[in-house]
């Protein structure tokens, strides 16, 4: 009798911990099933944020492309034009600004020369009154 009373509190002992082992095995299961529903909630929120970025950086390079594109047209039409001869306006324009560098240059040699002309005037003159003040001196 005492050999099944131990025996019998051995197996109480032991379906206590096993108990106790199945407590924390659930216990651990329900924190691994809430981790993985937090984990493919925040899956899901990433793959939509990532979504909406990759839409974004598509639609931001389409505009640059298009942008580039328009660009390079407006150069090739530009370079047309001026091929063609039709860009009259550009031609008279670069033909009147070296018609007027040329003016200003022509000014800039007139405008050295009577400088210079006016400091010798003014230096004769100077001389004279000089000259005369001295002669009026002596």
């Amino acid at each position: 009798m005492v050999k099944c009373a131990e025996f019998e509190a051995a197996l109480t002992t032991r379906e206590s911990l096993l108990t106790k082992s199945l407590y924390i095995s659930h216990f651990e299961i329900d924190g691994l099933l809430s981790f993985i529903a937090d984990s493919r909630n925040s899956l899901k929120f990433l793959e939509e944020e990532l979504s909406c970025l990759t839409t974004k950086r598509d639609e931001m390079l389409k505009r640059i492309e298009d942008k580039r594109d328009g660009f390079t047209k407006q150069c090739f039409e530009f370079q047309r034009e001026i091929d063609k001869g039709e860009n009259n306006e550009l031609v008279n324009l670069l033909s009147e600004k070296e018609l007027l560098e040329n003016e200003i240059h022509l000014l800039d040699k007139k405008n050295n020369a009577l400088r210079n002309s006016m400091s010798a005037f003014v230096e004769e003159i100077l001389e004279d009154l000089y000259t005369s003040n001295a002669g009026n001196t002596i």
